[in-house]
This record gives C-alpha cells, sequence and structure tokens, in this order.
C-alpha cells in the first residue's frame, strides 16, 4: 500500500508540473470527529501525502484509509469494514487548485479557499473548501476545516447505529510541506 501511495504521489508530483516550485509531505495529517449525543469517533492519520506547486497553486492530498488509528480496534474494524470499505476503496484524494494569489516569498498566513474535486468511497465532488496558507522561515503550511456530509459519499450506516454515527462528520487537515527536490 505505501508504495501504491508512493507511486501515486510522484506521478501526481510529475503531472502537476515540471518541478522547481513543488512542495511535498508524506507526513500531512488528517483527521475526522463523527459527533452525537450518544457518542464521539474520532480517528487520526498521519501518513497523508500532499503535493503543492507555488507556480500554479495546484495541489493534490492523498489519504490512505486504513492509516487512521482510533482510540478503540474495534472502531477501526468497524470503520474500515462496515462503513468505508478501505479494501475496495484504500484511498480519499483531493485534487484542486487555490482560488487567491499567494506570495510564497513573504511569512504570514493566507485565508484562501482551494475549488476541486474530493473523492471519498468511490465518489467524486466538486466542492470549494475555506483554509489557510501559513508561509514561516521558507516553509508553507496548509490547513483546513470542512465538513463533509455522509450520504454524499454513498456512506451507509447501518439502522443498528444509526444514531451513533453523526451525518455530518467534521474533517481537520495540517500539511506542513517541504521543497521537493529534484534530482
Amino acid at each position: 500500500m505505501k508504495k501504491i501511495i508512493m507511486i501515486l504521489l510522484l506521478a501526481m508530483t510529475v503531472a502537476i508540473s515540471n518541478a522547481q516550485n513543488i512542495y511535498s509531505t508524506k507526513t500531512a495529517s488528517a483527521s475526522f470527529l463523527s459527533k452525537t449525543p450518544i457518542r464521539d469517533i474520532n480517528g487520526k492519520n498521519d501518513k497523508v501525502g500532499a503535493v503543492l506547486n507555488t507556480s500554479t497553486n495546484e495541489m493534490v492530498l492523498v489519504v490512505s484509509i486504513k492509516n487512521f488509528e482510533f482510540p478503540d480496534a474495534l472502531m477501526q474494524e468497524h470503520f474500515n469494514e462496515n462503513y468505508m470499505e478501505s479494501d475496495k476503496y484504500p484511498n480519499a484524494n483531493f485534487n484542486g487548485k487555490f482560488n487567491e494569489k499567494i506570495d510564497y516569498s513573504k511569512d504570514g498566513v493566507t485565508n484562501v479557499t482551494a475549488t476541486g474535486k474530493l473523492k471519498i468511497h468511490n465518489v467524486e465532488k466538486e466542492v470549494t473548501e475555506k483554509g489557510t496558507v501559513t508561509v514561516k522561515d521558507g516553509k508553507i503550511t496548509l490547513h483546513s476545516e470542512f465538513t463533509v456530509e455522509v450520504k454524499d459519499y454513498n456512506i451507509e450506516i447501518p439502522k443498528v447505529v444509526f444514531d451513533d454515527i453523526a451525518k455530518s462528520i467534521s474533517i481537520k487537515i495540517d500539511a506542513p510541506l517541504a521543497v521537493h527536490v529534484k534530482k
């Protein structure tokens, strides 16, 4: 699985541009929270791939579903087998572009929106989400918090646990990027 993600990231890096303004990471984080009166379910994944082309403002995020970790092993098993079907749909991804002009040469925080295709559970939707781009000492960090409607991505919730799982899932992405050096 790690090899597949690495191949995808490499292919996307090449596809995005010819490489001198490419920043990337394999250790971005994605977390989610399903909050209901009955229970909270949260998962975190610190092995998210991200690539940003600062010349074009294009970005790609690749999330391996099986890399989400949970406080409870049973939650993790149900998440992978019953809801996300991670053997069948191993990755979620976002392929998009920032809508604002960003000066990557100056330190600061820029509020942005990114528009692109979000693919989860093999369903792809055009989305626009808010976030920030932070530049500090030549390093770039992407951050976004947004909500996903479970029904929009054909994720079925069994009636037995229908009230245990939120219909809207809060997602947070943090991606500290490093310069991609072309060899």
